[in-house]
């Protein structure tokens, strides 16, 4: 399941691809001459920056914290099909 939620949800794609936007900002303003102070806006782009990784690890954290229901659900459902078998045995003798 979070395989599949990272991949439906195209997170690491969109992380990337804002990541991405986010250094051609940055590098634009190194080049250009603003009406604002370039090491400010610099500096607000590289907390955007840190921010969105931040944002992506702690949706990567919450999508793995399903991997222990996956578990949990595996070992119900590998209880079940033990009692069925052990139920069928019982009706045939």
């Amino acid at each position: 399941m979070p395989d599949y939620l990272v991949e439906n949800t195209k997170l690491d794609t969109s992380h990337t691809s804002n990541l991405k936007s986010l250094d051609f900002l940055i590098e634009k303003a190194k080049t250009e001459k603003a009406t604002i102070p370039n090491e400010f806006l610099i500096e607000t782009l590289e907390q955007f920056k840190a921010l969105e990784t931040d944002g992506n690890d702690i949706s990567h954290k919450i999508i793995d914290s399903y991997t222990h229901f996956n578990k949990a659900l595996f070992g119900i459902l590998l209880m079940h099909i033990v009692a069925l078998f052990s139920f069928l045995r019982v009706q045939k003798t």
